[in-house]
């Protein structure tokens, strides 16, 4: 009876090992479940920094170097412009780095088709509670990688040269041979043997030292299928065709999941508890090397259905997060969208604004608002400028309403000196205004295009004679443009061109306020001068600034100080 005390306290400690760790992953996931109830609909506070977008931008750089047909890319410039980050960042409420890296890259495309199915998906799991939990929980699986890009990840093992198994399988074969050999002659046997487990560890570590890096790829990969399994299993009715094309990969990588048993456990992606009964025979027969080499192949020529199983992950989870968005502010709408050339959109909001101010316009032509400084001229423009893009990549749009052809969306607003590559400011606006024209000129979706203070980088002269016509020069080609601009100059001289709008503000004794409403005409107000003295300036700089611009306007010369 003795001898069965100490195998049965192993057994016991084992049993208690195994259910403590069941019960607490059964915690996490109940846990997980009423976090992701309770939390839908909140807006995602996480901060992220100039490296998170580094990381998450990889899959777009990737992708956006291809030849995307049915969608415009918005450049980098336009990206940075519309402060796209912050934007991003309150709509990344995914559950995985796969998820995060799509959407990232869908808010730069802008389709120029008619609707992927994008909305009804996140319409669907927007309005089906226990499958959104459900998939979520799936995608939470996969994860959020914070230091790699899954780009890089799963790119790591395209550019390794595959190597032939022939030499493994031989040494195997002299492996097996040697322990047959000490039944019939053993010393020659036992010798041999030495010598080919000598022979078998000292490769195999040289070996498995090159191929351990990519291990990582393979785990991820691994544990992608995994999810796309149990996606399957839900039996849910969202996408689909996604669905359909899901049960396709799996079927088709059958194998290569299968084979991920033989492979070391010695990275975090795996936690597989039998890989340490398995490790001697494994480094004696080379079994993970034999295995990874097939893997490896296997991988190159089905490279195509592990990006489509990576987009598909990715979709799933950024309709989830822009359904969270969706809860969050119900006063996003659904776009419209028309054959002719026109943008209408009501009661638009900018979406980073707390308490916004809500303006209409309608524009089948240029728009030119006029204003002073912080009367609200930018950030009305941004605001057209993000529903835009919304519009046409997550089919949400901050508005009432939203109607308007597809467009290939441009601007040229936050641009800075370039001085590294010694560049002026005007030198950076001239090309970034080029770059808007080029675009126009193509027989392509109109170019919906913002520019902020056309030309401000030179002298007033210049400016105005020079912006005038490059604005002139846009609305002759496929642009609907929007200008904001201090000159007033520009609303006379384009009054044929474009449709004048303005903002204003109310000036009394000791205050400045602003309403932020578009109105329509120029602006009428002159306050620059009078906005001197709320800030201190003395009454003789006033009455002075006065006169001269009083001089200026009746004779149109500066006169001279003395």
């Amino acid at each position: 009876m003795e001898q069965w005390i100490f195998p049965g306290v192993i057994v016991f400690l084992i049993l208690v090992f195994y259910v403590s760790g069941r019960i607490s992953r059964m915690n996490k996931l109940k846990t997980l479940k009423q976090f992701l109830q309770e939390n839908y609909g909140t807006l995602p506070e996480n901060e992220m920094h100039a490296s998170d977008f580094e990381r998450i931008g990889k899959y777009h750089e990737k992708v956006a170097g291809n030849d995307l047909q049915d969608c415009f890319v918005i450049d980098d410039i336009t990206w940075n412009d519309l402060n796209m980050n912050e934007i991003f960042a309150m709509c990344n409420a995914t559950q995985s780095s796969v998820g995060e890296e799509f959407l990232y890259h869908m808010l730069h495309c802008m389709s120029l088709k008619e609707d992927n199915g994008f909305y009804e998906l996140m319409e669907y799991f927007l309005t089906h509670e226990e499958d959104r939990i459900s998939m979520q929980m799936e995608l939470h699986a996969l994860g959020k990688i914070k230091n790699f890009s899954i780009t890089d990840i799963l790119g790591y093992a395209k550019d390794l040269k595959e190597e032939k198994n022939l030499k493994h399988y031989v040494m195997d074969a002299l492996l097996l041979l040697s322990i047959a050999l000490i039944f019939v002659w053993p010393g020659i046997g036992v010798l041999m043997l030495v010598v080919m487990i000598a022979y078998s560890v000292i490769s195999y570590y040289q070996g498995k030292a090159k191929i351990t890096p990519y291990f990582t790829t393979f785990f991820y990969i691994h544990r992608m299928l995994g999810v796309a399994e149990k996606i399957k299993a839900l039996h849910n009715k969202a996408g689909q065709e996604e669905l359909d094309k899901l049960d396709e990969i799996i079927r088709s990588c059958r194998v290569f999941k299968k084979n991920m048993f033989f492979l070391s456990g010695n990275v975090q992606f795996s936690s597989n508890i039998f890989d340490l009964l398995f490790d001697y025979i494994r480094i004696l027969f080379h079994i993970d090397i034999i295995k990874f080499n097939s893997m490896l192949s296997f991988l190159k020529t089905h490279d195509e259905e592990i990006e489509t199983l990576r987009r598909i992950l990715g979709k799933y989870d950024a309709a989830i997060a822009v359904g969270n968005l969706r809860k969050a502010l119900p006063e996003l709408t659904r776009p419209e969208f028309v054959s002719e050339k026109v943008i209408e959109v009501k009661e638009a909001f900018h979406p980073l604004l707390h308490d916004p101010v809500k303006n209409s316009i309608r524009a089948d032509g240029g728009i030119l608002i006029t204003g002073s400084n912080a009367s609200g001229k930018s950030t009305f423009i941004k605001t057209v400028a993000i529903c835009a893009l919304l519009a046409q990549t997550v089919q949400l749009v901050p508005a009432l309403s939203y109607k308007a052809c597809r467009v290939r969306l441009m601007t040229s607003m936050a641009l800075t000196d370039q001085i590294l590559r010694g560049e002026s400011y005007f030198i950076v606006e001239i090309r970034s205004l080029k770059r808007i024209l080029d675009q126009s000129g193509l027989n392509e979706a109109p170019v919906l295009c913002f520019i902020d203070e056309v030309l401000r980088g030179t002298n007033t002269v210049e400016r105005i004679a020079a912006s005038s016509r490059i604005l002139a020069e846009l609305d002759q080609k496929n642009t609907l443009t929007f200008a904001a601009t201090h000159d007033i100059e520009l609303t006379k001289i384009l009054k044929n061109r474009f449709t004048n709008y303005h903002f204003e503000e109310e000036i009394d004794e000791n205050d400045v306020r602003f309403n932020y409403r578009l109105m329509e005409g120029p602006s009428a107000t002159k306050n620059a001068i009078r906005l001197l003295a709320l800030t201190g300036f003395g009454d003789e700089v006033i009455r002075e600034a006065e006169e001269a611009a009083a001089g200026f306007l009746s004779t149109n010369r500066w006169r001279v100080i003395p």
